[in-house]
């Protein structure tokens, strides 16, 4: 992969480069401290496309004090860091390096261009709070490193990208003197920095990476003593952990550290090749997976890109069937699961095939994919890391964990029936970004969602609860057992109703939560996102008649057959007035979709199936975004500058999209309560779940859930 950690030990130094930061080891070998290059500046992304432009000039000289954090742009997403679209069809870090931050967009303008880091001799860069939010591909780590950062300020640092700089040898800072003293050119050591680490993340720095420090663990030199917390209350997760965790009575707190043994794990055609790339430079061989059974990889996100679609050039072809081709053979020597359709092809996105095939309440589900805590809708623990942490499961059916924070979202009420879960999520996100003064109140908590409301909302509602907790940059979503959960293990995953309640996990009445957050359901409005970001939350209301040129429903959030029946039952003998296109999440999805004649009431009313289920447009790697100048309304979860195309994305509901469709306009409230009333009624296409009647089962905490 071309990797920027530079080794200069020679026994006498002790000493090597991460990027242009130095790194100082002690007599024991491991990592005592950091300082910036001498020759080496500090970038600091400034609200102010000039002030960035002008920190280029190499001549331009250091930065010598780091500037108010409000002066520094927030919430700069993975996708402003890395470009999924084109520029994560590699693995080359050094060619990372040349396009990182390319299209960050300031004021409308991208004023770093290609190169323009790597060549600025830039050894550390600072900007605003909730840096790297978004995806958890790696490759955002990787390309700072690649143009030489190798360190980070921020007053917050989104938990996956988080890890991934650390797992890469990289310095991430999130206390404002600290960081001022390494400007400066003064020695940080880890010990100063261990205030803002968890324990694992400490260790990992003093090994130099992630895979120095599991080699270590492997060889007996990282010993992980045994959780020693005794008898407590627990939340839902935390029971979840204790069971697949190395503890002397059962019971886990947050902050407890330890190895967390995996039940499944997930990657994509955009990872698998780089884990298996890491692997073999990390440990000198390929990877030996412990229990293929575990472990799947799909061919979700970048089907239709192989396949020429959406102006896809030959170059980005190419790129991508390298990918894909790497895909195939790593899953072919390791074993792991391929689902493909016959002849090849995506049978679906990684998340909605989990849920119709694999997760089951209490295991613990890691992905390369942030939105992996979508698999919370089962009842299970479920989270997004780099591709370093998967290759460490694929190895050791393990991944390393401290016990998180839980906040419980207790739902009263129902909601209106022109709101869905997506608007709960919009209203969350919002919270998250401080509009509402929680700004960073969710960073690296779990959202366990309960209450009495929580019975009142759909199976597909609750998906999208657990599916956008990673919008919030939560660690994870989680629903507590209820009726509709149980009602759909039954009903589509063949589960007897034994199996189901003796699997389920509760939390314990007197369980400690962070914080209780109390939603009315009825309470909740229809809402938009507006471009940039999810949390950028407005009433339909202040959106009303804003042109958009073209829609788009799918993705992990949005591609369920409800989905697909409610667009239908909105547009059913009516035509839309602008390109729509619409994409299921599964093969599964699909077909019931085509039986029931779903499908030919939407290209009646003249809407696009894309016929290959997958991520698609929500990544620009598919028929449906945005060019330069447009803008798009999609169900989809994410709508930072870049992530669907050029030009802007805003969210919605599936029934506002549907209605924005008809009118090309975003529509008045009155409009789009016409609409939902001229809906047709097609509820007899989808039989509804049966009822059963949830009864708790009480069991011994130690033998609640053996890892399997």
């Amino acid at each position: 992969m071309g990797s920027h950690i530079e080794a200069h030990d020679d026994h006498t130094g002790h000493r090597h480069h991460v990027g242009r930061v130095e790194v100082f080891h002690g007599i024991d070998g491991l990592v005592s401290g950091f300082t910036l290059d001498p020759s080496a500046r500090t970038l600091a992304l400034f609200n102010d496309a000039d002030r960035i432009a002008a920190q280029l000039d190499p001549a331009a000289g250091r930065l010598t004090q780091l500037p108010p954090d409000d002066a520094m742009i927030p919430g700069v997403s993975t996708d402003a860091i890395i470009a999924a679209r084109p520029d994560c069809y590699q693995q080359d870090t050094a060619l990372l390096g040349m396009v990182v931050l390319r299209t960050l967009q300031v004021g409308g303008v991208n004023p770093i261009p290609p190169g323009g880091i790597a060549k600025g001799n830039f050894g550390a860069l600072a900007a605003g709070s909730d840096w790297g939010c978004g995806s958890s591909r790696e490759h955002a780590a990787l390309a700072l490193l690649g143009a030489g950062i190798g360190a980070v300020y921020a007053p917050s640092i989104a938990p996956i990208h988080l890890d991934n700089l650390i797992a890469n040898g990289m310095v991430p800072f999130t206390d404002r003197a600290l960081f001022d003293r390494f400007m400066r050119g003064e020695l940080i050591s880890v010990a100063e920095l261990a205030s803002s680490l968890t324990p694992f993340q400490q260790r990992i720095m003093q090994r130099g990476n992630i895979f120095r420090f599991m080699q270590a663990w492997a060889e007996g030199k990282e010993p992980i003593d045994q959780i020693e917390t005794d008898t407590r209350p627990m939340t839902i997760v935390e029971k979840i952990m204790a069971a697949h965790m190395d503890t002397a009575h059962g019971f886990v707190k947050p902050g407890d550290a330890g190895m967390v043994r995996v039940t499944t794990t997930l990657c994509h055609d955009y990872t698998t090749a780089q884990i298996d790339a890491m692997i073999r430079e990390g440990l000198g061989r390929p990877p030996q997976v412990a229990h293929p059974e575990k472990h799947w990889t799909f061919a979700d996100h970048l089907e239709l890109m192989q396949e020429g679609q959406a102006g896809a050039t030959a170059e980005e072809v190419a790129a991508v069937t390298l990918l894909r081709t790497a895909q195939a053979r790593v899953a072919h020597e390791t074993g792991i699961h391929f689902p493909q359709r016959e002849g090849g092809g995506s049978t679906g996105i990684c998340h909605q095939y989990l849920k119709e095939n694999v997760v089951r309440p209490g295991d613990v589900v890691v992905g390369t994919d942030s939105h992996t805590c979508a698999a919370g809708f089962a009842n299970a623990y479920a989270f997004g890391v780099g591709s370093s942490p998967l290759a460490i499961a694929w190895e050791h059916d393990v991944t390393q964990a401290t016990v998180p924070q839980t906040i419980r979202i207790e739902f009263r009420g129902a909601l209106p029936p022109s709101v869905s879960g997506k608007d709960v999520m919009l209203f969350l996100a919002h919270m998250a970004k401080g509009r509402a003064g929680r700004s960073g109140e969710f960073t690296g908590k779990v959202l366990q969602y309960g209450g009495e409301g929580l019975d009142s909302l759909t199976a597909d509602d609750q998906w999208v609860l657990t599916n956008m907790a990673t919008e919030c940059s939560a660690k994870t979503g989680i629903v507590e057992p209820n009726a509709v959960l149980t009602s759909y293990l039954v009903d589509k995953r063949g589960m007897s109703e034994e199996e189901v309640q003796g699997a389920l996990v509760y939390p314990d009445d007197a369980a400690q939560y962070a914080d209780v957050i109390r939603v009315d359901l009825a309470a909740v409005v229809p809402a938009v996102s507006t471009p940039g970001h999810t949390g950028n939350m407005v009433p339909l209301t202040d959106v009303a008649h804003r042109k958009v040129d073209m829609a788009y429903s799918g993705s992990c959030t949005a591609g369920s057959f409800e989905i697909l029946l409610r667009l239908a039952e909105i547009l059913s003998g009516k035509t839309v007035a602008i390109p729509m296109h619409v994409q299921a999440g599964s093969d599964a999805v699909l077909k019931q979709a085509k039986e029931t004649g779903i499908v030919d009431l939407l290209k009646a009313s003249g809407v696009t199936i894309i016929d290959v289920p997958g991520c698609g447009a929500c990544l620009a790697a598919g028929p449906g975004g945005p060019d330069k100048g447009k803008a798009v309304i999609s169900t989809t979860n994410r709508n930072f500058a870049g992530r669907m195309g050029d030009g802007d994305a805003y969210l919605a509901n599936v029934g506002v999209v549907a209605t924005t469709a008809l009118l090309g306009v975003i529509p008045t409230m009155e409009e789009y309560m016409a609409s939902l009333e001229a809906a047709t009624d097609l509820s007899h296409l989808k039989p509804p779940l049966p009822r059963i009647v949830l009864t708790k089962v009480e069991r011994d905490q130690k033998s609640s859930r053996p890892p399997r």
